[in-house]
């Protein structure tokens, strides 16, 4: 059509009336444009359909009219006859081919269903192949979720003999200790034991640094002190805290409890209050260890369920695709080029009696 008017301009011949029937044209589809926009999947499906049954209405009307107008000429009769083979030789292949793509349900070509319906299924086959990749990704998330709950398991066990084991050292902290540190904290000595009384406070405050002022505000009394150890949270302790208090513990360590250190007649005294500190501080760690699987799980868990959620859409999709829109289309056309195959068949009849007279 536009093929056509560039041809009559580029002649020198401007036809208004062709120019006419092309910018009518235009405008006429213009609003089908727009409606086609706004189609949902059924309605293009059921626009495909309907325009496919006019052009193959209009091909076999063609055919018909030019054999039945005038039989008298031969040679134009002739052409048509062959027209016509070709016409019914064209729908036995494309019954065919309907009829295999109807067993599988699979992608049709673009010759046989038209673009629209194979982008339809180039989509059918993304969505196929995102479920694969999401049922994998469920699979390895269940998996690690498996070997998680594991590590947690020991963990907890872990967790609980060590919270007993602090709770034991907690009982060694008997107020007579207390005192007797609180009165070496008087004498404004420095060293291990201080150092470890410090790191012993800021764990109870989660500090990374304690002063004096709140040493002795924690050890003034013991019952204030011991109050503090058991309503203090392992598992609130931040991890810069953790880290500069261990490194603090492990430094001081051999001043309690190696016989030859210089500092060890003063300091084993005090061991309970570095027994406490040191086994705390490791029950930090596990308890953080836990809280981190326990997030990693449900993230895990937070996956799975999107993409089950996902997969579900997606197959319902899938689905409603296959049994309502491929298989039914296929049906249909497959019915329709039946129906057209004999008209054509009684046409192609009819001609080849024509050109016999």
């Amino acid at each position: 059509m536009f093929g056509a008017k560039k041809e009559a301009i580029d002649g020198g011949k401007l036809d208004l009336g062709l120019l006419s029937t092309v910018t009518t044209d235009v405008l006429n589809w213009a609003p089908q444009l727009e409606k086609l926009k706004k189609m949902n999947k059924e309605q293009l499906i059921e626009f495909m359909r309907k325009k496919g049954d006019e052009r193959k209405d209009e091909e076999f009307n063609q055919v018909s009219f030019a054999i039945d107008a005038d039989p008298l000429q031969t040679q134009f009769v002739t052409a048509d006859t062959q027209l016509v083979v070709g016409f019914v030789e064209e729908l036995e292949n494309r019954i065919k081919d309907k009829e295999v793509r109807l067993e599988e349900v699979g992608a049709p070509s673009p010759m046989v269903l038209g673009t629209n319906l194979t982008q339809l299924e180039q989509k059918k086959e993304s969505y196929d192949k995102q479920i694969a990749a999401m049922e994998h990704g469920n699979s390895e998330a269940k998996a690690r979720i498996g070997r998680k709950n594991e590590a947690r398991s020991k963990i907890n066990n872990d967790l609980r003999s060590l919270r007993s084991e602090v709770k034991k050292i907690q009982n060694e902290i008997s107020k007579k200790l207390v005192k007797s540190v609180y009165a070496h904290l008087e004498k404004k000595q420095t060293g291990p034991v201080v150092r470890v009384l410090e790191a012993l406070v800021g764990c109870l405050r989660n500090r990374d640094s304690a002063d004096e002022v709140d040493v002795e505000l924690y050890l003034r009394k013991q019952e204030q002190l011991i109050h503090k150890m058991n309503n203090v949270d392992a598992g609130a302790i931040d991890k810069h805290v953790h880290d500069k208090h261990f490194d603090t513990v492990k430094d001081v360590t051999r001043h309690f409890t190696d016989a030859d250190d210089d500092e060890f007649k003063v300091c084993s005294e005090y061991v309970p209050f570095l027994a406490w500190t040191t086994r705390f501080l490791i029950l930090v760690g596990h308890a953080r260890e836990e809280r981190l699987l326990d997030k990693t799980i449900i993230s895990l868990q937070e996956t799975i369920k999107t993409n089950s959620q996902e997969i579900n859409h997606l197959q319902t999709i899938l689905d409603n695709f296959k049994k309502d829109n491929i298989s039914q289309y296929l049906k249909d056309d497959i019915a329709s080029d039946r129906a057209r195959l004999e008209r054509f068949k009684a046409t192609q009849d009819k001609s080849v009696h024509e050109c016999q007279k």
